[in-house]
């Protein structure tokens, strides 16, 4: 089928668009390419998409947020259960689980006995049927099933923030190691070339001004994540200091437990 040269000139254009506007921001979910970036607000104006610090370059200045990885926890309620059963990652979160029936459990651990769906078991009698009945819960019950997506959000949206913590970090470390005379090893570049190059167009602003998120800026081609994963704070106020990030409201009521503490 023959085309005008017009309008095959139009699709290489739209074409060229549609390129241009791809998302490139890390999801730090496992699945990233390896060129994707951290975005960042500098002066609170210039959106800056930064290349991450490689994990050779992370581990040269001992940058590391430990997180816990949901990809277990959450694969199923089976291994949501035995978390709750035999783990600590939830063990703020579980406090809110089950809550219209009286809930699950409380500081103390699981219940002496729990409702579920209008049947009561007794846990101190038999710990392991009110872990097979939450099971079924997790898995069956519409309710149930909400409360695990919202804990594991959450869980998600933490790992999302402690790698994005690292970055934050790696940017305001490395300037501020060059500024203290270190040479900074070829396992940071590119990042390192990218921010030297912002530090002396950038020369009158502190290390921690490279360090900030993107204040909820929109990002060119990526859909609106709107709180879930921004920093809203610079590196010098974050690091070593919890709750650092703001999460979506569906997981609201588990921050209110303290669940980031």
């Amino acid at each position: 089928l023959f085309k005008a040269p017009g309008i095959v000139l139009c699709q290489a254009l739209l074409l060229s668009s549609v390129r241009a506007q791809e998302c490139d921001r890390c999801n730090f979910d496992g699945e990233d390419p390896s060129d994707c970036k951290d975005y960042g607000l500098i002066d609170n104006s210039e959106l800056v998409a930064w290349h991450i610090a490689s994990e050779d370059c992370l581990d040269t200045f001992n940058i590391k947020v430990t997180s816990t990885d949901p990809s277990l926890i959450c694969s199923s309620a089976n291994g949501f259960v035995s978390e709750l059963q035999n783990g600590s990652a939830l063990t703020t979160a579980r406090l809110g689980l089950g809550v219209s029936e009286g809930g699950f459990f409380d500081d103390n651990g699981l219940k002496d006995q729990i409702t579920i769906n209008g049947e009561t078991y007794n846990c101190e009698e038999s710990a392991s049927s009110c872990y097979s009945a939450m099971r079924t819960y997790f898995q069956s019950d519409p309710e149930g099933q909400q409360e695990m997506d919202d804990v594991c959000s959450t869980l998600e949206n933490k790992v999302v923030l402690d790698r994005q913590l690292e970055q934050s970090t790696a940017r305001n470390r490395l300037c501020q190691e060059f500024r203290s005379g270190t040479t900074i090893p070829d396992s940071c570049n590119p990042l390192w070339d990218q921010l030297q190059g912002k530090m002396d167009e950038y020369s009158d602003k502190d290390c921690p001004g490279f360090a900030f998120g993107t204040q909820n800026m929109a990002i060119p081609g990526c859909p609106d994540q709107g709180n879930n994963s921004d920093r809203s704070t610079s590196a010098s106020s974050m690091i070593g200091i919890p709750g650092y990030g703001l999460l979506g409201s569906t997981v609201f009521a588990f921050m209110s437990l303290g669940y980031f503490n």
